[in-house]
């Protein structure tokens, strides 16, 4: 979809199983995956700019600092990075503040390690993380601003839609296209916790 278009479809989808075979893809030869606990909001910000300037992801950017550290330095929010030496490739970041439901919030790798299977490295962590938690089930959503693969991706990787709507975009002063959902906006939807 072009990020100048007005609207967006949002797909909201989830795993409500724990899947059968939960090994996970090995990490690419010469990356490794490791949590960073309490990560800066300066190193958080450049992080989330370098995997989701592509794809319109700002509602980050836009919190103020105290807002965004409280949410990136919860101990119930995981922040996991792929890593190759001390570079990121990628990251996943779940959101355990709602348990027994978990969100996958973000996921996503740098514009260089697209389709390489650096992706499917980083869901299939996030899977296996997720899972040891319990939860009831493990959600997320996606828009058409996302990478056009985002979808089916989800999809071919075990996870169900159980809710699409059209939304509204806004438009930065630098012309960026944005979705924010809120705990309101949220709130017609199917088992979503309310988050800020």
């Amino acid at each position: 979809m072009d990020p100048s278009s007005s609207t967006m479809v949002v797909t909201y989808l989830e795993m409500c199983r724990k899947p059968g075979d939960l090994t996970p893809q090995a990490a690419p030869p010469g990356t490794v995956i490791r949590r960073i606990p309490r990560p800066s909001i300066r190193f958080y910000r450049k992080l989330y700019r370098s995997v989701g300037e592509r794809w319109s992801w700002v509602d980050r950017l836009r919190m103020d600092d105290e807002t965004l550290k409280k949410i990136i330095q919860d101990p119930q929010v995981e922040i996991h990075l792929l890593l190759k030496g001390w570079r990121p490739l990628g990251y996943v970041e779940m959101d355990l503040r709602f348990h027994p439901d978990i969100e996958l919030t973000y996921l996503g790798v740098v514009p260089a390690a697209i389709g390489k299977g650096m992706g499917k490295c980083l869901l299939d962590h996030a899977v296996q993380s997720a899972w040891r938690n319990a939860p009831r089930r493990l959600w997320l959503h996606t828009c058409t601003l996302d990478h056009p693969g985002a979808l089916s991706f989800y999809l071919k990787n075990g996870f169900k839609v159980y809710n699409q709507e059209v939304r509204a975009t806004s438009s930065t002063p630098q012309g960026e296209s944005f979705l924010s959902i809120t705990p309101r906006s949220l709130a017609g939807v199917r088992h979503a916790p309310f988050r800020p």
